[in-house]
């Protein structure tokens, strides 16, 4: 049996594992793998290099073009050694599609090598695993030293690659698989003939699905002078259709309003949003949610006050696919009545744009369906980062800048009472004892 990778010494010279943190190794470039939008989501590395970049990074990231799943941004790199930030979004991993994840995973590998030479990068640091929950995390490792191999084949301006590891199992692991890829001897290149997949794989390590492929006839090698299939670029232009399709297509069931291109699309997700919330059906899933509730009571102007709990939202935010309809399907539940939204910024972690994603899309929605009853928008402890992040509207789309002209900021519980009787309320214990009340 033939082994898939030959020994080359000076490759396994080349690349190596080390454990410790990502930001503090004297390299070139760095991987740095977010969610769309360039916020942290469930990545295990990016809060880190966010605190490091502080403001500066910040900065630029609003000046970045976005980054889709399989696609590669360059950023400098604040605070830390590196020059060179490569920003990329690893794919949604689902069962039935993982193919299609590992190749999307293979993109985002490719491109940061790609990187490499476009920024004159001759050494690279890539964490293990990128994010905390989604792919399989050796299947992960298969991808990144698969993909990091062909490519370390092709590209002779790699002089380093250090693969990142943050505990004690990714160093395991990673320890076990690398001899498959980087053999050092005959018997690690028999082992790897073994025990790596028979699948067929592209050259720079792509998944390539023989039953896909078209199949063409033989006689199209042969030399022939021909009419070119398309006379001028307006001929063949119908071809980036399908690819604007897609696009659309990913939006509406995917896509986040304040991410939408056009307000017809905006109101398509908002109306995937509500198909969803029917979906959210008994009162024990609205409680499981944990993270909006009513209260039982109203304000002082008699209107009914929703609560909305920062701490509490799901790790993905609005990535997460119940937080939006769970809730849309409390407000839906108001049947049109007036209310205040009340959200409070409690026990967030300075850094937590996440939160502040998922607080545009929320606000997005209710520009776009809730606006003649919401009748105020208060927010309780807000940090500097969050007054930052409301304080332009660019940073919202048009349907959340309109809801957030009517926004009231509250720095303690005690000021609440202004508005609503405090006690009422049913704030959990976090949020009173961030002051130090009983």
């Amino acid at each position: 049996m033939a082994a898939p990778y030959a020994i080359d010494a000076k490759l396994n010279h080349k690349i190596s594992l080390w454990e410790g943190d990502l930001c503090a190794l004297d390299v070139d470039a760095i991987v740095a793998p977010s969610a769309v939008g360039y916020v942290p989501g469930c990545s295990t590395v990016f809060e880190r290099i966010l605190r490091h970049g502080g403001r500066n990074l910040l900065t630029d990231l609003r000046h970045v073009e976005p980054c889709k799943s399989g696609e590669v941004r360059v950023s400098k790199a604040y605070g830390i050694p590196p020059r060179w930030m490569f920003l990329t979004v690893g794919p949604k991993y689902k069962a039935n599609f993982s193919i299609a994840a590992q190749n999307s995973l293979n993109a985002c590998c490719k491109g940061c090598f790609h990187a490499m030479k476009e920024t004159g990068s001759s050494s690279i640091a890539i964490p293990c695993v990128w994010y905390h929950q989604g792919f399989p995390v050796e299947d992960h490792a298969h991808v990144v030293l698969r993909t990091a191999r062909r490519c370390m084949e092709r590209m002779s301006h790699i002089e380093g690659v250090v693969l990142v590891a943050m505990s004690t199992a990714e160093v395991n692991l990673f320890e076990r698989l690398m001899p498959l890829y980087f053999p050092r001897t005959e018997a690690e290149a028999l082992a790897a003939a073994e025990a790596l997949s028979d699948r067929c794989f592209g050259e720079l390590g792509d998944v390539v699905v023989e039953e896909r492929s078209i199949r063409l006839a033989s006689h199209v090698g042969e030399d022939r002078e021909e009419e070119p299939l398309f006379s001028n670029e307006e001929d063949s232009s119908f071809l980036m259709a399908r690819t604007d399709a897609d696009q659309s297509a990913w939006q509406r069931l995917d896509g986040l309003m304040i991410e939408a291109e056009s307000l017809d699309m905006a109101r398509h997700i908002c109306l995937r949003y509500l198909r969803k919330a029917r979906e959210v059906r008994s009162e024990v899933d609205l409680q499981a949610a944990r993270f909006i509730y009513h209260a039982p009571c109203r304000d002082c102007c008699g209107r009914r006050v929703v609560v909305l709990l920062g701490a509490r939202l799901p790790a993905h935010g609005a990535r997460d696919s119940r937080t939006l309809p769970v809730f849309v399907k409390e407000l839906e539940l108001l049947k049109g009545e007036r209310f205040v939204l009340l959200y409070a910024h409690s026990d967030v972690p300075p850094l937590d744009t996440v939160c502040l994603e998922a607080l545009q899309e929320m606000l997005a929605v209710v520009g776009a369906r809730y606006r003649d009853s919401l009748e105020q928008v208060l927010v309780l402890h807000p940090t500097i980062l969050f007054r930052a992040t409301f304080a332009f509207g660019r940073v919202m789309n048009d349907y959340a800048a309109t809801v957030w002209n009517d926004t009231v900021y509250l720095e303690a519980v005690a000021e609440l009472g202004n508005h609503v009787e405090i006690h009422k309320l049913a704030l959990p214990g976090y949020v009173l004892a961030s002051e130090g009340l009983p």
